[in-house]
């Protein structure tokens, strides 16, 4: 019996093995918590384990190591996927402003406020680059 399979048995019996579990998974774990950048760190840490709890619940039959890593790691993934869905949905709605506002577009922010950053950051734009042809003439 692996190292793996040997202590999911373990947590079966005995919760407190668990945290030898996430020992182990803890490089997956990270590797996923920078992924979801924009969120809080320990929100991702706390939903990762929470993945890597219910997999270890739902597992029934692994033969080998490699099936139960495979198990726990599609876990993982797939909470990941869940993660990333929301937080896109949720930080590509929202638009920073120089002052460090934010418009959220999901909450229904005035329209009209938004239209005029918008319209602000048009001018902006065409008078930099009005300025960087003159610039070119004057020389």
């Amino acid at each position: 019996m692996g190292e793996i399979m040997s202590l999911i048995q373990k947590i079966q019996t005995d919760k407190d093995v668990f945290k030898e579990l996430v020992d182990k998974m803890e490089p997956l774990i990270k590797k996923y918590m920078r992924m979801l950048y924009k969120d809080e760190r320990e929100d991702v840490r706390s939903e990762m384990t929470l993945a890597l709890w219910e997999a270890v619940k739902r597992i029934e039959y692994c033969e080998k190591d490699g099936e139960c890593m495979s198990f726990l790691c599609t876990a993982l993934k797939n909470r990941f996927y869940e993660l990333y869905r929301k937080s896109r949905k949720e930080h590509d709605n929202k638009l920073f402003v120089e002052n460090d506002d934010v418009l959220d577009i999901n909450k229904g922010d005035d329209i009209a406020d938004m239209d005029n950053v918008l319209f602000s950051i048009d001018i902006e734009i065409f008078l930099r680059s009005m300025l960087g042809k003159s610039r070119k003439y004057s020389e």
